[in-house]
């Protein structure tokens, strides 16, 4: 019986062994398979980003020259910087949340070799407080607004959790009142991804429009601890 038993522990072990070898070539393979994938996705987000580079003219549009003033600072501040409610980042950009509920985030500035003269933005939140919302506040120059109908919002990031994002255009009225001119809903995926989201919107004829104050819009982001880093944010009105 031991003989027996020891010849079908010889067989099992015969025909186990190759098995074991192949799954490991096999998790290896794609492992291997993984790593080479995200190297082609970051080369694509990086494609991307320059050919949206290059179709903006040095000239181009007021609102995206000053959204690329935070991709553009030389050289970049790898230091983090503590984000205070509504104060500019750059000039017509600031971060918006309620300055007593506790949130505490921050921004840097990293490095891109690959993109001559630009940066990445890392974006962090360490603790959401008790606040109700967290804003990227970007301000719209009424003249473009005026002759458009329609926002896209273009986007590369990584994150290191999935967030959920809403975008609102925003302008106020000569009394003060705040009107939703249209809006949409984008995400970042807990990982490197190129996403988009367009919107139409409307300036109602019947409001009187405060054209001291530059329109706004909004990106909502999800309020939770995240670390985002942007690679390029790209807005069209048409």
């Amino acid at each position: 019986m031991d003989t027996d038993a020891e010849s079908l522990q010889q067989v099992a072990d015969a025909v186990s062994a190759p098995r074991i070898d192949s799954l490991a070539a096999l998790h290896s393979e794609l492992q291997a398979l993984t790593h080479t994938s995200e190297r082609l996705l970051q080369q694509i987000i990086d494609l991307h980003g320059r050919l949206l580079a290059l179709a903006v003219p040095a000239q181009g549009p007021a609102l995206q020259r000053q959204i690329d003033a935070l991709f553009q600072q030389s050289p970049p501040r790898t230091e983090a910087t503590p984000l205070v409610a509504y104060r500019p980042v750059v000039p017509g950009i600031s971060f918006g949340f309620e300055a007593e509920a506790g949130l505490q985030a921050q921004v840097m500035e990293l490095p891109a070799p690959e993109r001559a003269g630009q940066n990445r933005l890392a974006i962090d939140v360490l603790e959401p407080g008790t606040s109700r919302w967290f804003t990227l506040e970007i301000e719209t120059p009424w003249p473009e607004l005026r002759s458009t109908r329609r926002c896209t919002v273009r986007l590369a990031a990584t994150s290191n959790v999935e967030v959920g994002c809403r975008l609102v255009l925003r302008a106020d009225d000569v009394e003060g009142g705040q009107h939703e001119l249209g809006s949409g809903d984008i995400r970042l995926a807990a990982r490197a991804a190129v996403t988009s989201a367009s919107f139409d919107f409307v300036l109602p004829h019947n409001i009187r429009f405060n054209e001291d104050v530059a329109p706004k819009l909004l990106l909502f982001f999800e309020l939770a601890r995240f670390r985002a880093e942007l690679d390029y944010f790209q807005v069209t009105l048409d």
